[in-house]
């Protein structure tokens, strides 16, 4: 038996965020993907999240896969949030876009190329 692909995803908002429809739809991908042994990261911001409801800007281990919220305004332009696509693409097979139109997704795709 092969090994799984290793997979991130990159997206604006994720569950428990409540801001948007990619925010559920992300997660229940993401939990019926780990359940069937794919090894996940994702890496999101802090939009549409309470303090206190995740911890941030550290990886977490979920029973959807490794997670990390990002608490950095812009959340689209923030250097650390693009350094930490940078290195998720440079460790994952796959690189899954939420929006193309997401500047940190737009930039793991040129880097995943090139990579």
């Amino acid at each position: 038996m092969s090994q799984s692909p290793k997979i991130l995803f990159i997206t604006l908002s994720l569950y428990p965020a409540q801001s948007g429809g990619p925010s559920n739809t992300l997660y229940w991908l993401g939990m019926a993907l780990h359940k069937k042994g794919f090894d996940l990261k994702i890496i999101t911001t802090s939009r549409g999240i309470n303090n206190g409801q995740v911890k941030f800007n550290n990886w977490l281990n979920t029973n959807y896969g490794q997670v990390k919220y990002i608490n950095y305004k812009p959340f689209s332009y923030h250097p650390k949030i693009l350094w930490e696509v940078f290195k998720a693409v440079r460790t994952v097979d796959i690189v899954q876009l939420a929006s193309f139109f997401y500047f940190p997704g737009f930039i793991a795709a040129f880097w995943a190329v090139f990579l």
